[in-house]
């Protein structure tokens, strides 16, 4: 069997020295003794996460799969090139885009989408319109938690071992937390241990998360 895990920088193990070493879904891999293949993206939105675990999970593979959710704040939006808009060709590229960083009533003049990876601001005026006419983060929240469940539903049915958990409780409250269970999430597991200057937990705390995800796993093994 096969360990996949999916997500966002949180999931990759950014800011970390080594993350092919001591990220957290390498250390839980090590632990169940299990080849592990890390999908997770940085900046990566919770459609994206599902996507690409959809796509990278088939059922031909026999597989325990473990997700991450993100901060529901990002949207996955399709970006074209600019020279895809100069010439008229046809480009379906996505890339997950934070809107929450965005002054929804500002607009940028600019008829061609330019993302600007600094910032991770999409400047688009279709897309600023739609942000503030469209976008309502309750809706989205249920919306995604949804989302997460059929995707767990589905991995499941193609003979997966699927687990999910929360990054953080978005706001402090648990009527926001996306992936609906009793577990805790990292931010509450790690919440006293050193992060990066990008707010990244590092390695002690991929340790002691690590620990907890197996410690699920193996309760949930004694149960069956």
């Amino acid at each position: 069997m096969i360990l996949k895990t999916f997500g966002c920088s949180n999931t990759r193990g950014a800011e970390l020295k080594n993350p092919s070493i001591s990220a957290w879904p390498v250390l839980v891999g090590k632990k169940l003794n299990m080849l592990v293949k890390n999908y997770g993206q940085g900046g990566a939105s919770n459609d994206q996460i599902i996507q690409d675990s959809i796509e990278k999970s088939p059922k031909t593979e026999k597989l325990l799969i473990i997700i991450m959710t993100t901060h529901p704040a990002r949207v996955y939006w399709p970006i074209p090139d600019a020279t895809d808009i100069e010439f008229g060709k046809k480009h379906d590229g996505y890339r997950s885009i934070n809107y929450g960083r965005m002054h929804r009533t500002q607009f940028v003049p600019n008829f061609k989408p330019k993302y600007d990876p600094k910032s991770g601001i999409l400047r688009s005026k279709t897309y600023s319109l739609w942000v503030k006419y469209h976008f309502n983060h309750d809706s989205t929240i249920r919306y995604q938690r949804m989302q997460f469940k059929w995707c767990k539903e589905l991995l499941e049915s193609r003979g997966h071992t699927v687990y999910m958990f929360n990054w953080e409780p978005y706001n402090d409250s648990d009527e926001e937390i996306i992936v609906q269970n009793k577990t805790e999430t990292m931010n509450d597991i790690c919440q006293n241990m050193l992060k990066g200057k990008s707010n990244h937990f590092l390695e002690d705390a991929q340790e002691v998360w690590a620990n907890y995800v197996y410690k699920i796993i193996n309760q949930n093994k004694n149960k069956k």
